[in-house]
């Protein structure tokens, strides 16, 4: 069975990942937005290695730099299971960072 994070899939774990996500205002005064996707493993005790974190995709470091930050805060998953033990599971995530300017 794959990992479940708060009772749920990888987009409830995506909706979470959002929530937390604070838009870097470097950012946003520069104009940077973009799909940033990350590669992240559930270890066998359903916690994110966080020293195997890779980007594989970002238009900017301040971006991936906060999905990292988030994924290093994330609550523990409920492990995935092979055979009825406890396995490793690889993720990619995508976020999609974009922001909207006030109309006046």
């Amino acid at each position: 069975t794959l990992p479940t994070f708060a009772g749920g899939d990888i987009e409830v774990f995506r909706t979470w990942v959002m929530q937390q996500i604070k838009y870097p205002q470097i950012a946003i005064q520069n104009n940077i937005a973009g799909k940033v996707v990350l590669q992240f493993v559930v270890d066998k005790e359903g916690y994110i290695e966080t020293d195997n974190i890779k980007v594989m995709q970002s238009p900017n470091n301040l971006l991936s730099d906060e999905v990292i930050r988030i994924l290093k805060i994330s609550p523990q998953w409920t492990p995935g299971t092979i055979n009825g033990k406890p396995n490793k599971v690889k993720y990619t995530l995508p976020i999609t960072f974009k922001f909207q300017r006030d109309s006046m």
